[in-house]
């Protein structure tokens, strides 16, 4: 198991780089604030950690969440006014009811659903892949193996089906825990997207919570922004199916979701202790 930091010492760290004039927070959703559950549509965000971005949101020029999931899907799951939600691993970005795809993805939206139908076809009709869940999340899909009972057996055939339907359509598949992901073919990521909001907005203190392959984008994304005026920090949020990855990627380790929701209400307390 990797080593984690002490959660006092995760808390200061945190403070120290958003305590800034112009700082920002963003979260992954699932695996970092939110337990995974067997089915993505199982899934919630619980109240504290919610309470806790809401509290910072007062406190911060921006809290957001960058997630996997669509982005409808991760705002109903915050529940949160005022929080952006960036979607799609970075495809798209919903804040107050205004939706922004990336120009990248437009053109690739049939080709997602074409793909997601037909490995849906050929799963419902393969008893060794019962129990797999795809996804059509309208700008990219997800083919969840979870409750697949032989993986050994199961998941190079699966992995095999996913990459040629995907190559097939043009379009890309990546991993990430017990999940394949099939995306546009565009350079656009969880790193793209922070690197954008935060150039956009001008931050000098930026920290991003995570706990999967995908996250590492956006980490790589704050050591490109890191500089004397701009303090980053990456946290990676660790469970026994956590990639290597992002055990070397992150600066801070946090042990799993409720290290995490632990971590935000130490930061709320210190940052909006007059907040909730």
């Amino acid at each position: 198991m990797a080593t984690v930091t002490p959660i006092e010492r995760a808390i200061d760290r945190v403070v120290e780089v958003l305590d800034r004039s112009r700082a920002g927070l963003f979260t992954d959703i699932d695996g970092t604030i939110s337990q995974v559950a067997r089915t993505p549509s199982e899934a919630i965000v619980e109240e504290s950690p919610r309470e806790s971005l809401r509290a910072l949101g007062s406190a911060l020029t921006i809290v957001g969440a960058i997630t996997g999931r669509g982005a409808a899907d991760a705002a109903s799951m915050l529940g949160l006014e005022g929080t952006v939600v960036i979607g799609n691993h970075g495809y798209e970005r919903l804040l107050r009811g205004e939706r922004f795809i990336h120009p990248s993805a437009l053109g690739s939206r049939a080709s997602v659903s074409a793909s997601t139908s037909a490995i849906s076809s050929i799963v419902a009709s393969t008893p060794k892949l019962n129990g797999v869940v795809v996804e059509n999340k309208d700008l990219s899909a997800s083919v969840h193996y979870r409750l697949v009972e032989d993986q050994e057996r199961s998941v190079e055939l699966l992995k095999q089906l996913a990459g040629a339907i995907a190559e097939l359509h043009e379009l890309d598949v990546t991993d990430g825990k017990l999940v394949i992901e099939i995306r546009p073919r565009a350079v656009v990521n969880k790193g793209t997207a922070i690197h954008d909001i935060s150039s956009e907005l001008g931050l000098n203190g930026i920290v991003y919570l995570g706990d999967d392959v995908t996250d590492v984008d956006a980490f790589q994304a704050l050591k490109t922004l890191a500089s004397p005026e701009i303090a980053t920090l990456s946290v990676g949020v660790v469970s026994p199916e956590t990639h290597a990855v992002v055990i070397d990627s992150a600066d801070v380790l946090i042990e799993g979701v409720d290290g995490c929701v632990a971590l935000l209400a130490g930061v709320a307390a210190r940052m909006a202790p007059s907040a909730g």
